[in-house]
């Protein structure tokens, strides 16, 4: 049998077992855990443009430009030949090469460690450890080069280890592999020049070849020398960019003001200039060992946060003790892993760059990696083959618990799946009147996303942007030519005085420059003038038709007639055909515009955007406009005039794209179907709630097929197996579902009402689908859970109130009043206070006003106060049959009364209609009121 097994045997079942037999090992290792985190990478990967450095990353790899030294010119010839990847745009082209160096790093982590201890959880906990970090993470979404700089240096650690293992067949190979990793790191970010010297050491102390056969090192010096020809881009580039001319004024390349190349750059190419530039901060290595260690040791604190805030004390603890496991297995590796991390923490606290994160991410995936080992301290004294696999397979699912919380907890947090708001901003700023032979001016960090949108998108390619905001070297000269000038961006300090040396013009999300005297005409021609208090505005041409996900505005010119507050803001409500509205705000003027108040006479014009949420109801929206001021933490009426715009017409929206939703938004991954509908997206008020208080919901479908049928949407709260039912609500309000046609994506709104009678407790919420009153199933799952609700049940009273006069009368069958307690006399001036005591009898969903009058010997009111009961804290529509209701009421009497008896009645109404409930009692009543006691008012 035997022989005949063994004859069956193929070159291909020979290489499939060795595969298994791959993958079982740390090559399995790494690819479970970087295909896990690139999953988890993708879904939350910024999809758009992004600011400052991720910005410039994005589109400069793919116009060959020259970023900020040293260039990294592996990067960027690897991101020019990434950006021509077939799908996407090129900002998720380049946040996507992130993501995937991540990956690769996450599953080098997860290799490395396994292989070391030989135990796949620990490779499995410093990978996921790792992946999961708050900065690293972050780094992954978008375009940058740290996640793939730290996979070359963890890379060429792990080659290094292998070569020195004895079961190496070709450990040359693995050498010169490790030397061109560790050549490409140099070549994607200079600072794993800290890293060598600890490289060599480690390859001497592991790999006994190197020590018996120095001539190896020739070898592994030219394949780490092969990717620094990478270098050559430098020169090769700034001879191309030379051609581009000088900004007439300003005297620099126009290249620099396209953002192209960085400020550092100097027409003609000459190797003195390129090798500054490549050099970068090359002073600094030199200053930390002529003394510069002593101000690191100093500024050590400064970088405590930044610790605090990546490594947990949980973390640290388990490091110091993967560390001390680490020693046992490969001494040299974690000696030299702490030293390079201490090193490099002060050498981050001596350079004080703005990103000490990113430059410390290999300090930080130090401790993590060792964090890992802690683990393998479970396992080393079990002897017993059966407790070990046992201890194994619990202590692998606390790993993957620990992970999958991780995640969890910093997901809401590391999620930049939403991040297409700077590519609005920019587009919504620049939808303004600005002449093509026009500047910009800020800082440079404030420009790369305009940038991006010039050289990608071909948005306004005829405008420069000018940095950084100084008088002297940019903002005179410029003038000068007689170009137009607008600030873009704050001043952070530069330019003082701008507000008193020029003309300045509120324009738009702009400030147009102008030299002292001068005049322009606003672009917009004036309509009906609206005057409040001392601000006249006019609106400017409203669109007549928009798609909820477009970018559009309204410009409203205005002209300050005094001096007015700076705070002010233009909120433009666009009314639902089906009742409710959204709003959007806008400053009136931009918070970079100087000073700290809008001096009288001045004029200019702002943008709203109009802007509605993806998959609004199509039809025909009224607009109105209406202006607030800040007041604290919220917008207070400045007038109460509203100006009405106009109507628009809102298209059907057709396309989904999940990141024109909001941040409390949940898309899940499989959509789920119910009848005609796909469910796309929906949020659930996370808010604590009493019984029968509401709860919003909304949701966002996709329209399979024609809908011929009512259909409607409940909630169910799930508590230890028992559930409850809320009311139905129509699942189309306001819009007629026959005329959706299959495709349309379309957004409802709906309130619930947390049943009455749940207590204090948290709850499941379940959405069910009814049409034509019958359940609908979902697919692929007949449940359909979508998040919890927290319930905060109130004290509730159910026995009469004490201390009061015994009544007997009912209101409607709703409430019966038990009793009252009111003084027998007063004094004019003074407060009347009345305690009633309710009985609900019913239940309503009507939320009706008690009142209580005071009446003189005529019948006419002379004092009376409207509430809910208690004052609005329990309000009838939250009341439970057979509680009891303490509501006090109090009325100030008027101190002219004159001295005599004064009856006291009370009631209840409905305050949208007005009509009183109907009472029923043995005291006098006249119109449903109840007349309860008679008061006595006596002088002050």
């Amino acid at each position: 049998m035997d022989k005949m097994q063994g004859r069956r045997r193929t070159p291909v079942r020979d290489a499939i077992d060795k595969a298994v037999r791959a993958f079982d090992g740390e090559l399995g290792t790494f690819a479970m855990l970087g295909l896990a985190s690139l999953l988890l990478y993708l879904r939350t990967l910024a999809p758009d443009v992004f600011v400052s450095d991720f910005a410039e990353f994005q589109y400069l790899p793919a116009k060959l430009g020259l970023a900020h030294p040293n260039g990294f010119p592996f990067y960027m010839l690897l991101g020019w030949a990434w950006s021509h990847i077939p799908f996407g745009n090129v900002a998720w082209r380049m946040n996507l090469l992130s993501a995937i160096g991540g990956a690769l790093a996450v599953g080098v982590t997860a290799g490395f460690a396994h292989g070391i201890s030989r135990n796949r959880w620990v490779g499995v906990l410093s990978g996921g450890l790792v992946a999961l970090t708050p900065t690293f993470w972050g780094y992954s979404l978008v375009a940058e080069r740290y996640t793939l700089n730290l996979f070359f240096l963890v890379g060429s650690l792990w080659l290094i280890w292998m070569a020195g293992r004895e079961s190496c067949k070709h450990p040359f190979s693995h050498l010169l592999l490790s030397s061109f990793l560790l050549g490409l790191g140099f070549s994607t970010h200079p600072s794993d020049t800290l890293f060598i010297p600890f490289w060599i050491v480690y390859a001497l102390a592991r790999v006994r070849m190197l020590r018996r056969r120095p001539q190896v090192w020739l070898a592994m010096i030219a394949a780490w020398v092969v990717p620094l020809f990478s270098f050559l881009y430098v020169p090769w580039r700034w001879s191309y960019f030379s051609g581009y001319p000088m900004v007439p004024g300003v005297g620099r390349s126009e290249a620099v003001y396209r953002g192209l190349v960085h400020v550092w750059y100097t027409p003609p190419a000459t190797w003195g200039k390129e090798k500054a530039y490549i050099l970068g901060l090359r002073g600094a290595a030199y200053g930390f060992a002529r003394g510069g260690w002593r101000y690191a040791i100093e500024n050590l604190g400064w970088l405590a946060p930044t610790w605090r805030q990546e490594i947990s004390v949980g973390i640290a603890l388990a490091a110091l003790v993967g560390f001390v496991r680490l020693l046992f297995y490969d001494a040299p590796l974690a000696m030299l892993l702490a030293g390079f991390s201490v090193f490099l923490t002060l050498m981050v606290a001596y350079i004080k760059q703005g990103k000490n994160d990113a430059y410390l991410l290999p300090a930080f995936w130090t401790l993590l990696f060792f964090a890992g080992f802690s683990m393998d301290w479970i396992f080393a004294p079990l002897k017993n083959v059966r407790v070990r696999r046992a201890v194994m397979s619990i202590s692998a699912l606390g790993v993957v618990l620990l992970l999958i919380c991780t995640a969890a907890s910093r997901y809401p947090d590391r999620d930049m799946s939403r991040r297409s708001d700077i590519r609005r901003w920019w587009l919504e700023s620049l939808n303004v009147p600005l002449e093509d032979n026009a500047a910009l001016l800020g800082h440079w960090s404030d420009f790369t996303p305009f940038w991006y949108l010039q050289e990608m998108d071909g948005v306004r390619p005829g405008l420069l942007a000018l940095f950084p905001p100084d008088k002297k070297d940019v903002i005179e000269p410029w003038l000068g030519t007689g170009r137009p000038l607008y600030l873009a961006a704050p001043t952070h300090g530069w330019a003082a005085g701008l507000r008193h040396d020029y003309e300045l013009i509120p324009w738009g999300r702009f400030v147009r420059i102008l030299p002292k005297g001068t005049r322009v005409s606003i672009p917009f021609a004036r309509g009906v003038v609206h005057r409040m208090d001392g601000l006249a505005l006019s609106v400017a041409e409203f669109p007549k038709q928009i798609l909820p996900e477009s970018i559009d505005s309204v410009a409203v010119r205005w002209k300050a007639e005094r001096e007015l507050p700076k705070d002010l803001f233009l909120e433009l409500r666009l009314e639902y055909p089906g009742g409710g509205y959204v709003g959007v705000s806008a400053p009136l003027v931009i918070a970079w515009m100087p000073g700290r108040s809008i001096d009288a006479g001045t004029e200019g014009f702002s943008i709203v955007p109009v802007r509605l949420p993806l998959g609004s109801p199509p039809g025909v929206y009224r607009a109105d406009l209406r202006v607030f001021h800040l007041h604290g933490n919220y917008m207070k009426p400045f007038s109460p005039e509203v100006i009405p715009v106009g109507k628009i017409a809102v298209l059907p929206t057709k396309r989904f794209d999940r990141s024109l939703l909001s941040r409390g938004e949940v898309a899940p991954v499989v959509k789920p179907r119910v009848g005609p509908l796909t469910m796309l997206a929906y949020s659930l008020s996370h808010q604590p709630v009493r019984p029968g208080d509401p709860i919003r919901l909304e949701f966002v479908w996709r329209v399979n097929r024609k809908i011929s049928k009512r259909m409607d949407v409940r909630l169910r709260f799930w508590d230890l197996g028992h559930g409850r039912l809320s009311s139905a609500d129509p699942l189309f309000q306001g819009s007629n579902p026959e005329n959706l046609s299959p495709g349309t994506i379309i957004r409802t709104i709906h309130t619930f009402r947390a049943p009455k009678g749940l207590g204090s407790h948290t709850y499941l919420a379940e959405v069910r689908v009814f049409g034509d009153g019958k359940r609908l199933h979902w697919i692929p799952t007949d449940r359909l859970p979508i998040g919890f609700v927290h319930v905060e049940d109130r004290s509730h009273l159910w026995k009469p109130c004490s201390g009061c006069k015994p009544v007997q009368a009912t209101f409607d069958g709703l409430a019966a009043l038990e009793g009252f307690a009111v003084p027998a006399s007063v004094r004019g001036g003074e407060k009347l206070s009345l305690r009633l005591c309710w009985h609900a009898i019913g239940e309503t969903e009507k939320s009706y006003k008690v009142f209580v009058h005071l009446l003189d010997e005529r019948g006419k009111i002379v004092a009376q106060h409207d509430s809910p009961p208690a004052n609005g804290k329990l309000p009838t529509d939250l009341w439970i049959e057979g509680e009891y209701v303490e509501d006090l009421h109090e009325l100030v009497v008027p101190e002219s009364l004159p001295e005599g008896e004064y009856s006291l009645e009370v009631g209840l109404y409905d305050p949208a209609t007005g009509a009183r409930l109907p009472v029923n009692s043995n005291l006098p009543s006249m119109g449903n009121a109840l007349e309860v006691t008679h008061v006595r008012v006596i002088r002050p």
